[in-house]
């Protein structure tokens, strides 16, 4: 069962793109590797920002993956909500 969570840019940073939301998937594709998840941007979120999908024929557990994409340097510039179970959220952010 898919889980979603949503990334928001910091101040300074207008993502809004699909294009955008694939170039910052490829970081966090490498930070989740481990887990062995797929991460796919699901649509834009309100004015900026993404929700994306994470999926795993495997049971991981609730917020493993956002937990290591928030700890992750390269993505300090962007916030990452708490998993959800549907693409509206809610989102709780940290």
């Amino acid at each position: 069962m898919a889980r979603y969570f949503a990334v928001q840019p910091t101040a300074g940073d207008s993502s809004r793109t699909f294009a955008d939301a694939d170039r910052i998937a490829v970081h966090m594709h490498t930070v989740a590797k481990a887990l062995n998840v797929r991460l796919v941007a699901v649509r834009p979120r309100t004015a900026e920002g993404f929700v994306y999908a994470v999926t795993s024929r495997r049971p991981i557990l609730p917020d493993a993956v956002t937990s290591r994409l928030r700890n992750e340097p390269e993505l300090q510039r962007y916030r990452i909500s708490r998993e959800a179970e549907s693409p509206d959220g809610p989102f709780a952010w940290r």
